[in-house]
């Protein structure tokens, strides 16, 4: 995690440390209900019915040793237990194979519904000598304590082409609610390309996912990247990863765009692994996201104030 990363502007389309002036769309918002019938938890469970599955070895045990006890009903007993003995080995087999099915089919699903309520809109204006330019961008909500809210983006989506706090920030969440939010820490590398915002009014957010380890990660696993955008709000592009670079990027397939910086890409388990960044010109496919547990590393960040209580919500997997 100590690789220094360096970014130049030739290379990258979005990731030039300040909001693009020509990112001025409108915010369009998608028909969302909302995420907080979702409870959380794995998104891959077992269906109920499997649970019985399991029954039929315990009953085929229980058949042999009758049979062996009862020597006068010796071959009613045993009967059943030949039949169970088949069905306790194929069934399992098959339910299993099904519910594994299901759950692989329905993960994505599951995510677009949590979604509204763990991803916001960012919107920032950088006042100019004659002008204001507005852009947007993406965060994904990574803790809460008390009132507070914790959300985490990039870089350039909060800060100045020259690294100082954009002039207005606004935090918007699916179901039109407002928020001005603070930049409360920032890497000390200032080319990593992260930064944490703080709400600290009430608000309907909700923790999206658990933070993803980086050392679990697999070149080949399915992951989804959630942003808005131009202007698109609450859109889920799928892809899978490509490749890890330099113990800090993850090269991802899923489709990103301005509008994308600072939304989630998530994996099959429902964790956060990655903060989408930027892709490159003149290629396709080529889409970069920081890892998203260099936010646990406390010793990395500058902050700006007292989060100790809202980094230890924070929750790993």
């Amino acid at each position: 995690m100590d690789t220094k990363i360096t970014i130049t502007d030739v290379d990258l389309e979005e990731s030039d440390h300040a909001p693009s002036p020509l990112t001025e769309e409108k915010i369009v918002f998608c028909d969302l209900s909302h995420g907080d019938k979702e409870e959380e938890g794995p998104l891959k469970s077992i269906p109920l019915y499997l649970y019985f599955v399991f029954l039929i070895p315990v009953l085929g045990v229980v058949a042999v040793l009758l049979g062996c006890v009862q020597k006068k009903y010796r071959f009613l007993y045993q009967m059943p237990a030949g039949i169970l003995s088949v069905l306790s080995t194929v069934l399992p087999i098959v339910f299993l194979s099904y519910g594994s099915f299901q759950s692989q089919a329905n993960w994505k699903k599951a995510l677009a519904q949590r979604a509204p309520n763990g991803v916001v809109i960012i919107e920032t204006e950088i006042k100019k000598w004659f002008s204001t330019d507005t852009s947007l961008g993406t965060g994904v909500v990574v803790a809460q304590a008390n009132a507070s809210t914790l959300i985490l983006t990039n870089r350039h989506v909060v800060c100045k082409e020259n690294g100082s706090i954009a002039n207005s920030l606004k935090v918007i969440t699916a179901f039109g609610e407002e928020f001005a939010p603070s930049v409360v820490a920032l890497p000390k590398d200032q080319d990593i390309d992260m930064a944490l915002l703080c709400i600290d009014k009430k608000n309907t957010l909700k923790v999206l996912g658990r933070i993803g380890e980086y050392s679990s990660l697999k070149t080949g696993d399915e992951v989804v990247a959630i942003g808005h955008p131009q202007g698109l709000s609450f859109t889920m592009t799928e892809g899978i990863i490509s490749g890890l670079r330099n113990q800090m990027l993850i090269q991802s397939s899923a489709s990103i765009n301005p509008g994308n910086s600072g939304g989630p890409l998530l994996d099959s388990r429902g964790r956060i692994i990655g903060i989408n960044t930027f892709f490159l010109k003149n290629a396709q496919g080529l889409n970069f996201a920081y890892r998203a547990d260099f936010i646990l590393k406390k010793s990395a960040w500058d902050y700006k104030r007292d989060i100790s209580q809202l980094l230890n919500k924070i929750k790993t997997e």
